[in-house]
């Protein structure tokens, strides 16, 4: 993630061939990087997350007379 930063601000100390290879992994490597992230600094946030994949997801899908999802009071 720092390296990233560093090309992003210019001040990046990689080589052109490995700033080039960073820049197609770092899709792929990003999602990781802040789950570990997550992970080590709020240990406590992702057990309670863990524990929302098991419940039921309600639908964004509004009722027949429900408010549109958007927020803007239309039906």
């Amino acid at each position: 993630m720092l390296g990233l930063q560093g090309i992003y601000e210019g001040t990046s100390e990689f080589t052109e061939d490995e700033t080039c290879e960073i820049e197609i992994e770092a899709p792929d490597l990003i999602p990781n990087c802040v789950a570990a992230i997550l992970l080590t600094s709020r240990p406590g946030l992702v057990m309670k997350a863990e524990n929302l994949s098991r419940a039921p997801i309600p639908s964004r899908h509004p009722g027949i007379n429900g408010p549109c999802p958007c927020g803007s009071g239309q039906k």
